[in-house]
């Protein structure tokens, strides 16, 4: 068995038989007490407490500077990172309910305490303290991290080690369109791997299918394991990526269609001219009736050409 570290006591007590009658019993745990300090007065031993560290205080609540339950009530609040342990003359079960609302771990009665109730009940106070500050700071974390997840713009789920939901924020009400109380309990039937970051289609309880970025992160909740997952709605954003995707598409397409259509425009303009001059040699009516015809056709491509041409400048402008 582990041996347990020494207390260090501080005793705020002003009677000298009370005070002789305590050392006497702390001095027969040699082993388990490091150290003994005594204050007649409250003030006296809340000064102690500033200018040295203790383990557990014995508090006798009628003092010189104070009196009956504010005794215990000022020393808690001046201290309330050292266990208290009150004594007093009085067996009252009402006054010893009182003293422990009051922030003491225990509560003795002068007279009826032996050296080994005297240990138990310092062990037993400064193990409860511990336990509750450990307790209090692990629900202030809590709470800090439910705050965070309240307010995040992203949708947020906890989800535990049977893949159920466990806690929903505000962001994932309005992504999910289901209110938290109805989404908790609720199966998360997507794969998720913490510290990855992947692509999902979701649908949202009327239908609308989401393309999401999920990543999840290992947490507790509750003290148990569970998986952090924050979803954010890509949807506007891939839509916007695939409509630019389309129009460099079209792009290239109106650089290439600009390109051939400049091109069969300078052929159509070399034929035209060559056409031009077989026509001026030709005393045939026959054969000038032919090219003429041919030219009416050349100009119907040419215009073709042009509004081709002044397409793709638009496309390409836009």
């Amino acid at each position: 068995m582990e041996r347990s570290i020494p207390l260090r006591v501080l005793l705020i007590e002003n009677n000298p038989d009370d005070v002789a009658s305590i050392q006497h019993l702390l001095s027969h745990n040699e082993t388990e007490i490091g150290s003994t300090v005594t204050a007649p007065t409250l003030a006296e031993g809340l000064r102690r407490l500033a200018s040295a560290p203790f383990d557990v205080v014995l508090l006798d609540l009628d003092l010189p500077d104070s009196n009956g339950l504010e005794t215990c009530a000022k020393a808690h609040a001046t201290v309330p990172h050292v266990p208290l342990v009150v004594l007093t003359a009085s067996d009252s079960a009402s006054l010893a309910h009182r003293a422990l609302e009051a922030g003491a771990q225990d509560f003795l009665v002068k007279g009826e305490i032996d050296r080994h109730v005297l240990l138990r009940s310092m062990r037993y106070a400064v193990e409860r303290h511990q336990y509750q500050l450990a307790l209090a700071q692990s629900e202030s974390r809590l709470r800090s991290i439910s705050s965070i997840i309240e307010v995040n713009a992203d949708a947020l789920l906890l989800i535990d080690d049977e893949s159920r939901i466990v806690f929903a924020n505000p962001a994932a009400e309005v992504l999910l369109e289901l209110p938290a109380q109805e989404l908790v309990g609720q199966p998360f039937r997507h794969p998720l791997q913490p510290g990855v970051t992947a692509r999902l289609q979701l649908v949202a309880h009327d239908g609308t299918r989401r393309v999401t970025e999920i990543t999840a992160a290992e947490t507790e909740y509750g003290g148990r394991h569970a998986i952090l997952a924050s979803i954010r709605d890509v949807t506007a954003q891939v839509g916007a990526q695939s409509e630019r995707l389309k129009n460099q598409q079209i792009q290239k397409m109106a650089v290439l269609a600009g390109g051939l259509a400049h091109d069969f425009n300078n052929f159509l303009t070399t034929v035209s001219l060559n056409l031009h001059l077989v026509k001026r040699r030709s005393n045939n009516v026959d054969t000038v009736a032919i090219i003429e015809d041919i030219e009416w056709s050349l100009g119907c491509a040419r215009n073709l050409t042009q509004q081709l041409l002044r397409g793709c400048a638009n496309r390409l402008v836009c």
